[in-house]
């Protein structure tokens, strides 16, 4: 059977532990003063987490922009050598295959462009000797070469130094030399051409 004393609530207790449960503590003041100071802790930690990302992305800035440079006046560097290489391969070619322009430069020196050949790989003697005289600025320009310095050598099969012009490059690091085989005089000699700057 059911009883009905168990089933009696006691309505002022019941009021009394809600109550209880919903007076606010004593330390509620506390509470606040615990949540501001962690707050305070977390932004600090974000300025700190800010701070330290900025140092690394400027770091990295500029890792990657010094990077960038060396690598443009590389590929600069690599740039011009490549050009001195064409120019001066041009220049090699048109003294030992070509007669130059005009035909006959060599008798009034009004040259365009050096070629120091009467044929094909056969050099004339007189252009080569009205080349070796003649001024650097000029023959520089007439062999293409205005932006660099050169160097002309001729020499026998023996390689001993026949005649030379221009300027020797002392020291330098980016020289680039071209060599041909002619006929001088009847019998095998070798142009060699230096360019650098």
């Amino acid at each position: 059977m059911f009883r009905q004393d168990k089933m009696r609530l006691d309505f002022p207790k019941f009021f009394e532990r809600s109550e209880k449960k919903l007076k606010p503590k004593a330390d509620f003041p506390k509470f606040f003063e615990r949540s501001e100071k962690k707050l305070n802790e977390k932004g600090q930690m974000v300025f700190m987490d800010f701070f330290l990302v900025a140092t690394i992305f400027i770091v990295l800035f500029i890792f990657i922009a010094s990077d960038y440079s060396q690598k443009t006046t590389d590929l600069l560097n690599d740039a011009k050598l490549e050009r001195m290489k064409l120019k001066a391969i041009t220049a090699s070619d048109f003294l030992a295959s070509s007669k130059g322009y005009p035909a006959a430069w060599e008798k009034d020196l009004n040259v365009m462009v050096l070629g120091l050949a009467s044929e094909p790989n056969e050099l004339d003697s007189n252009k080569v000797m009205q080349f070796i005289s003649m001024n650097y600025g000029k023959a520089r320009d007439a062999l293409g070469l205005s932006e660099f310095n050169y160097f002309f050598q001729l020499n026998d099969a023996g390689d001993k130094n026949i005649v030379s012009s221009g300027t020797i490059p002392l020291g330098e690091t980016s020289v680039v030399s071209v060599e041909r085989i002619v006929i001088y005089k009847g019998g095998m000699a070798k142009i060699v051409l230096k360019a650098w700057g």
